[in-house]
């Protein structure tokens, strides 16, 4: 957390001046949902509720709902932003882009990402072998639930679909790549 924050601090920092910041987390497959929320606070302006979570208990009932709220920063960034995802944007990198719905300054643009918000509840069988369970709901603002199906973006672009053709395809034409962002940014602001 302090590293993502000392980071977060220079960076945004030395953008403040910008005209827009461009995230692309295409290819971020997740991390800590703390990390990404604390992140995002770089760029909120106000305590704002982002997002709900639910867990399932043995019984199959649900936990009431946990709201989960975004901190304020004292001086965010608050020009447009726009957030590149893809079906590789997964996990904590999924909770990060759900949470941008509630800053009307984001703009998601390419893919709908992976649908595998729920954090990992972990098990370990009799016989040693270990094994993580999706048990929780995660849910936007308006109640919708994005696990399988993935947070969708505001302007859809065509990726290939499987992960390694897709990263060769950005790696071997970044020049196209950065243009294609560049149009992107130009028709966002």
């Amino acid at each position: 957390m302090n590293g993502a924050g000392n980071a977060m601090n220079e960076a945004v920092g030395s953008l403040m001046d910008t005209d827009m910041i461009v995230l692309d987390i295409r290819f971020n497959g997740g991390g800590l949902d703390e990390v990404g929320l604390a992140m995002l606070t770089y760029f909120n302006d106000a305590r704002r509720q982002v997002a709900t979570k639910q867990a399932q208990m043995p019984s199959g009932s649900l936990t009431p709902p946990l709201l989960i709220n975004l901190l304020g920063a004292d001086a965010p960034y608050t020009k447009p932003v726009l957030l590149l995802t893809s079906p590789q944007t997964g996990s904590a990198a999924e909770m990060f882009t759900l949470s941008t719905s509630a800053l009307a300054h984001f703009t998601r643009a390419g893919q709908s990402t992976m649908g595998a918000i729920s954090d990992a509840f972990d098990r370990k069988l009799p016989i040693g072998w270990e094994f993580t369970i999706s048990n929780e709901i995660y849910a936007d603002l308006t109640g919708q639930v994005y696990e399988g199906i993935g947070v969708p973006v505001d302007l859809e672009l065509d990726y290939a679909s499987d992960r390694q053709t897709f990263f060769n395809a950005v790696a071997k034409n970044l020049e196209d790549d950065k243009a294609q962002i560049i149009g992107l940014a130009e028709a966002v602001k």
